[in-house]
């Protein structure tokens, strides 16, 4: 969340928001906090600017199929919930999946 109430002043507020664009990497320091719906949020004291966007992303979620799949950065981009891949929890392998500790003679490569 980023309002003037929490910056230096609205000025400094709107230099620095002037700048950005959707796609952009940006750095937040600030503290944490509540949106008014109660969502966990970060109160954003200073915004840096990390990294340009070069190619503006589109206002909207891709619709067409085709361009999901040929630009699949983008589709992953636009939809958060995908970097995941759709899973309701993250599965963890074990040290047992690489025979760690079952036999002292074989050689371990990592």
């Amino acid at each position: 969340m980023a309002s003037s109430a929490s910056f230096e002043s609205e000025q400094h507020f709107h230099d620095q928001n002037d700048v950005l664009r959707r796609g952009d990497m940006i750095g937040v320091d600030g503290y944490p906090g509540c949106s008014k719906s109660g969502e966990l949020s970060l109160i954003a004291r200073e915004i840096t600017l990390l990294s340009p966007c070069l190619r503006m992303l589109p206002k909207h979620s891709l619709r067409d199929q085709e361009t999901r799949y040929r630009q699949r950065y983008l589709d992953l981009i636009m939809n958060p919930q995908k970097l995941k891949g759709g899973l309701d929890r993250v599965f963890e392998i074990g040290r047992l999946f690489r025979n760690e500790g079952i036999d002292m003679v074989s050689e371990q490569f990592f």
